[in-house]
């Protein structure tokens, strides 16, 4: 994992703490198109961390997590 992955991870994961979420790493299982699964009461979110260190002019999303996100908001 880079360096900026990891920082983005930390901040990602510090957000959600601090919102009352429990944070659930999940980066080590691939193909399933999030890092973080975090739950709060009844709400579940699923969080794919993004991070960069120079300008931002795109985000690639891969095909996992774009299909992933598709299958389970349709109820697949």
């Amino acid at each position: 994992i880079s360096v900026s992955k990891q920082c983005g991870m930390n901040v990602a994961k510090q957000y959600f703490e601090s919102n009352g979420y429990k944070v659930e790493d999940k980066s080590m299982l691939r193909g399933i198109g999030y890092d973080y699964l975090c739950t709060k009461e009844n709400e579940i979110v699923e969080v794919e961390v993004k991070a960069t260190t120079g300008i931002l002019d795109q985000v690639i999303i891969t095909k996992n997590e774009c299909q992933g996100k598709t299958n389970r908001g349709s109820g697949k």
